[in-house]
């Protein structure tokens, strides 16, 4: 077992909160719903399918590289077809997410420059440089993604809070 240190159990600490920080979504997601009083079985069956995907993945990788395991587990995978299937995978998965994270900003930003709300060339521009500006702030700042867990796990739960 590695040895303990206060900064890696915050930072693993930050990453798990991260990746369940679902919260600012659920009023939302709960008044959408057919029958809003099957939330929590839905939020607990959510969860639980969560846990189930991300824990064996931990514990095999941890099981498997001991603590030579770093931020990403991927360039420790020995054959090269299985690490490229991640990298694709990752790919298409941080695509299709940064869609659904971006869009309340886009929108935001859009009402803040009184954008018409159907597709013109104000939206593009708009959430172009939205874009560009996560691509340039994701790729200036180093060790991003410790501080993107870091912020992520406690500034997710504001959201819901200070939501309009």
């Amino acid at each position: 077992m590695p040895p303990y240190h206060p900064k890696n159990f915050f930072l693993a600490l930050g990453t798990l909160l991260f990746s369940y920080g679902g919260h600012s979504a659920f009023p939302t997601i709960q008044h959408d719903m057919k029958s809003p009083a099957e939330f929590t079985k839905s939020v607990v069956l959510a969860f639980g399918i969560m846990g189930l995907m991300y824990g064996p993945v931990c514990v095999m990788g941890y099981l498997t590289y001991h603590d030579a395991i770093r931020d990403s587990i991927i360039p420790s995978i020995q054959t090269i077809w299985i690490q490229q299937a991640c990298n694709i995978l990752i790919t298409i998965h941080c695509i299709l997410t940064l869609t659904i994270v971006l869009n309340p900003l886009n929108q935001e930003v859009e009402d803040l420059f009184n954008c018409p709300h159907h597709f013109g060339w104000q939206r593009v521009l708009i959430r172009s440089g939205i874009m560009l500006a996560v691509v340039f702030v994701a790729e200036t700042i180093p060790s991003f993604g410790p501080l993107l867990d870091l912020f992520g796990s406690f500034l997710t739960n504001l959201m819901m809070i200070f939501n309009d």
